[in-house]
């Protein structure tokens, strides 16, 4: 490993053993029956814009994530090592940013935003 590199890591099906738009969907549903309709509204605009909807319908609680254990391994072993690490996916970046604060194991985080 390499303090000038950069470990790049995907969140859905990689770092989670799930899908957030699928978490958000549900939780969505759990509060209110009618988010399959806000769901079909927004993507009208794209999933970007599904996306956000959803995280802002379905919030989840990033602590009860099913967290890939030999993904987060290997990003502790990277950085003991001195690498730098960065969380990047298509979810919405604020969901992003609570699961890169929630586990503190990335320099950078990237997710994606409704426009």
């Amino acid at each position: 490993m390499a303090a000038d590199r950069t470990l790049v890591v995907d969140l859905d099906g990689t770092l989670i053993r799930s899908d957030m738009l699928f978490e958000t969907f549900w939780s969505g549903v759990s509060r209110n029956w009618r988010t399959p309709f806000a769901a079909f509204q927004s993507l009208a605009n794209g999933r970007a814009a599904l996306k956000q909807r959803m995280s802002q319908v379905g919030p989840v609680d990033v602590g009860t994530l099913p967290y890939n254990p030999s993904v987060l391994d290997y990003i502790a072993r990277w950085r003991a090592g001195g690498g730098r690490t960065a969380l990047v996916t298509a979810a919405n970046q604020q969901i992003a940013d609570q699961i890169a604060e929630h586990l503190g194991m990335f320099d950078e985080v990237h997710g994606s935003d409704a426009c």
